[in-house]
C-alpha cells in the first residue's frame, strides 16, 4: 500500500529545505515523492548532495563536520493475500562515508571497526573480497558497469553487525562525482 498525501502533506513536502540539513541532521524518505520504494532511494540520494550547513557546535570547534549521518526511519511491509500480514518498525541506518570509518568508529565507545563491540563495522560483511577496501570495490564496480570512475565520497547506507550478529537485508553503496565538474565520454 502506497499512502494518499492530503493538502496538509504536500505543503510539508515543500517546507523540506526548512528543516533538511538542520543540525547535521536529513530527512530521506518515501514521503517526500509519491510514497514508493524509488522516491526512498531519490531522496536520499538528494541528500547526499545536498552541503552540510554548519551547526554552532562545529562553529565553536567542538567537532569537524562530517559527510556521515544516521538516518531514522521506519519500515513499513503489508502482505495481501491468503497470509495476510505486516509489521511496522522503526529503524535507524548509518550512511557512513567510507573515508571516515576508522575516524568515527573511534569517536564512539561502542562502535568499532574490524573490533569486537556492541556495534561493529567489518569489511567482510559487504560486498567483494575483504582484502580490498568496499571504497575500491565500490569504484571497480562502477567503472567496469558505467565505463568511468567517480571521484566524489563513497557512501555505504546498511546495518552493520550488532552484538556479533549480522542481519543486513539491504546494502546501498553511493558513489559521487562532484557537479561541479562534467564528464566527457
Amino acid at each position: 500500500m502506497h499512502p494518499v498525501y492530503d493538502s496538509a502533506a504536500l505543503q510539508a513536502q515543500r517546507r523540506r529545505d526548512e528543516i533538511d540539513g538542520h543540525l547535521n541532521t536529513h530527512y530521506a524518505g518515501a514521503y517526500w515523492g509519491y510514497g514508493f520504494h524509488e522516491d526512498g532511494v531519490q531522496s536520499a540520494l538528494t541528500t547526499t548532495k545536498r552541503p552540510a550547513r554548519e551547526n554552532a557546535a562545529a562553529r565553536d570547534g567542538v567537532h569537524a563536520m562530517r559527510r556521515s549521518a544516521l538516518y531514522d526511519g521506519t519500515v513499513m511491509h503489508q502482505r495481501t493475500g491468503a497470509h495476510a500480514s505486516g509489521f511496522v518498525r522503526r529503524i535507524a541506518m548509518p550512511l557512513l562515508d567510507l573515508d571516515e570509518v576508522d575516524d568515527l568508529t573511534d569517536l564512539a565507545p561502542l562502535w568499532r571497526a574490524e573490533r569486537p563491540a556492541p556495534i561493529t563495522y567489518r569489511r567482510r560483511d559487504f560486498m567483494g573480497d575483504p582484502d580490498t577496501s568496499l571504497r575500491t570495490t565500490v569504484l571497480d564496480l562502477v567503472e567496469r558497469r558505467a565505463g568511468f570512475r567517480p571521484d566524489g565520497p563513497v557512501r555505504l547506507l546498511a546495518h552493520h553487525r550488532s552484538w556479533g550478529w549480522c542481519f543486513n537485508p539491504i546494502a546501498s553503496t553511493i558513489a559521487t562525482t562532484p557537479a561541479r565538474r562534467s564528464r566527457r565520454s
